[in-house]
Parts: structure tokens; C-alpha cells; sequence
């Protein structure tokens, strides 16, 4: 493509996060481009302005209201929005005012944005997609390192635990994971932070590794008997942990608040057992036998076909096609 591009992160990013950016400035630099990576933030203005001042395409990695301030701060370059949240996340931002100000803000970024990339599960609006236009694409989850699962998986040795690999964000998660530790019986390993200040405590048999980089999670999970999901927002929301373990080939428990799409499909393929919240208090002290609910043979090619469906090079291919669609000055970003 022989462009400058500009990769905006958040100063205050993840250890995976760096490395998923990494890997897009690899992928995107073997295609002939000249790549920076600038953290956007307080202290860090002048190094902005120069950068994103020499370049063709600047991508906003970091959350979309900061991704639109930083858009209306960049005078040449087009300017590609990665979207990791809907503009107008009315999940969490209640209330007219804010409502008001999302709509303000994606406005704002309809005008000043040459493409916005959105992961497919992502719940965005109807508001959003009709502002948003011909300029919106969607792309396959961003998965796992197929290659990476494929080297990690020859010196697994899968055994009967249990493990959740991500963050905690509310009481329900909490809820959650004591469900599944007391239906399964065995102890559950858990991997990652929390996010807020917990108003109730974890059950003893959930044991905490803390933040892992990828590649210990991967391992972790990969030794695991069952693998689990939970969902804490409404009907229509997928979560975006779905596709990795898709890939990883393990038995899904997956929790949530209703019976949405992701527990229809998870039941109707046999790749997991669900629980609804409602049942929470009704189910705790019953055993779960998983032999009788899950079908590994699916389960082994559903994890074939997603390393093909939501590997990184897919993800990457789609974005560096939006880069030359936003380049090129079409607005149709449609597949």
C-alpha cells in the first residue's frame, strides 16, 4: 500500500492490547507501509500533533469518545476508527444528557471518520448505523493466534478443572463463577482483574492467577476440562471472548441473564452447557454430568472452523482492506 499510517493507543494499555498492536503494525508493515504507534494522552500532545501531522491514515484504537476528540485534533490524515464499544454504549451511559452527548459525539466522528471497523458481535444501535452509513464495516472476531494455539496445543494435557480467563466487571460475574465452581464441583481458576470495587466475595474453590500475558492464558485454558462465559448485559450483546473459545476446543458453561443467541447456539450445537440467571438460586447444589449434555466431536470441528473464521490474519486482512477503502475515498466499506 505504500502509505503512513498512525496507530493510536491508549497510554495506559494492556500488555495484550500492546501486543495485539504490534502484531497489526507487523501485518500492516509487511504490506509496504511506514507504521508509528502513538499513545494518545495528557503529555503526549506534541508527539500526536507530529505524528499524526506526517501521516496518510491515522487508526484510533483507543475508546471511541477519545478516539473522536483525538479525530477532531488531526487535520489531514483520514482517520479509521477500530471500534471496541459502541459510540452510543447506552448500557451503561444513562440518563438524557448523556444519551445527548453520545449522539453529539457520533455525529461528530460520522462527519470527521473515513471508516469505523467494528467487530461483528458488536450491539450498536440503530442510530448508530444509520449515521454511520456506508462508512461502517464489520469484521470477524478478533480471535486468537491460531498458529500460536496450534504450537500450545500438542503439550497440552486437558484435565477435569475449570477455568474463566478475563476480567470481573460486576456482582453478577461474581455470582457467575460461584455458580459454575459449585455445579461442576471442582475447583475454578480464574484469570484476571476486577474491574470495579466488588460488593460480594469469590467462593474458596475459585482460585485467582491474576493478569496472565496471552500466551500463559492460552495454556491455562488449553489444559482446562471446560472453558467459561459469562454475560452480564442484555439479549442482543455477544461477547467478544466467544470466538476465542471457539478456537480453543473446549467444552463452554456459559451464564447468562436469558436464553440469547449465544445459549441458543451453544445448545443447539452441543459445545457447552448454559445457565440462566433466574435459575441461579434454584440450580447451586445440583451436579452437572457434561458427558451427557456436549457433543465433543462438534465441539472439535466448530474449533477448526473458527481458527479459520476468527484467526488474527483474518482480522488484520479485513482492516488493512478498510485502510485502502478509506484511502481511496469510495465510502462503501461494505464486504
Amino acid at each position: 500500500m505504500n502509505l503512513n499510517i498512525c496507530i493510536l493507543t491508549d497510554s495506559a494499555a494492556t500488555a495484550n492490547r500492546t501486543r495485539r498492536t504490534e502484531e497489526i503494525r507487523a501485518f500492516l508493515g509487511s504490506a509496504g507501509c511506514e507504521i508509528s504507534v502513538v499513545a494518545f494522552g495528557p503529555g503526549r500532545l506534541r508527539e500526536f500533533f507530529r505524528a499524526t501531522n506526517r501521516s496518510d491514515v491515522v487508526i484510533a484504537q483507543i475508546s471511541p469518545r477519545r478516539s473522536v476528540i483525538a479525530a477532531l485534533m488531526i487535520w489531514k490524515a483520514k482517520v479509521v476508527f477500530e471500534l471496541r464499544d459502541p459510540l452510543c454504549d447506552w448500557v451503561y451511559h444513562t440518563g438524557r444528557l448523556r444519551k445527548l452527548v453520545d449522539v453529539a459525539l457520533l455525529f461528530a466522528a460520522s462527519t470527521r471518520g473515513s471508516a469505523f471497523l467494528a467487530r461483528s458481535g458488536l450491539h450498536l444501535n440503530l442510530i448508530e448505523r444509520r449515521l454511520l452509513g456506508r462508512k461502517l464495516a464489520l469484521a470477524p472476531e478478533f480471535g486468537v493466534n491460531s498458529a500460536l494455539v496450534e504450537l500450545l496445543e500438542q503439550d497440552a494435557e486437558p484435565d477435569e478443572s475449570c477455568v474463566y480467563c478475563g476480567n470481573i466487571y460486576d456482582d453478577y460475574y461474581i455470582a457467575a463463577l460461584n455458580l459454575v465452581s459449585s455445579r461442576l464441583a471442582v475447583s475454578l481458576e480464574w484469570a484476571g482483574q476486577f474491574m470495579y470495587q466488588p460488593g460480594r466475595e469469590l467462593d474458596a474453590a475459585v482460585r485467582p492467577h491474576g493478569v496472565l500475558t496471552k500466551e500463559k492464558a492460552i495454556e491455562l485454558q488449553l489444559n482446562a476440562g471446560t472453558l467459561v462465559l459469562v454475560n452480564s448485559s442484555g439479549p442482543e450483546f455477544i461477547p467478544s471472548k466467544l470466538t476465542e473459545l471457539l478456537c480453543l476446543g473446549r467444552p463452554i458453561i456459559y451464564v447468562a441473564k436469558s436464553h440469547d443467541r449465544t445459549a441458543k447456539f451453544i445448545d443447539k450445537l452441543k459445545i457447552g452447557i448454559v445457565f440462566i440467571a433466574r435459575e441461579m438460586p434454584e440450580i447451586r447444589n445440583s451436579a452437572v454430568d457434561l458427558k451427557d449434555t456436549i457433543s465433543y466431536r462438534n465441539i472439535a470441528r466448530v474449533s477448526q472452523l473458527a481458527r479459520r473464521l476468527f484467526g488474527h490474519e483474518r482480522y488484520h486482512e479485513r482492516l488493512a482492506e478498510i485502510v485502502r477503502v478509506a484511502v481511496s475515498g469510495t465510502n462503501d466499506n461494505r464486504p
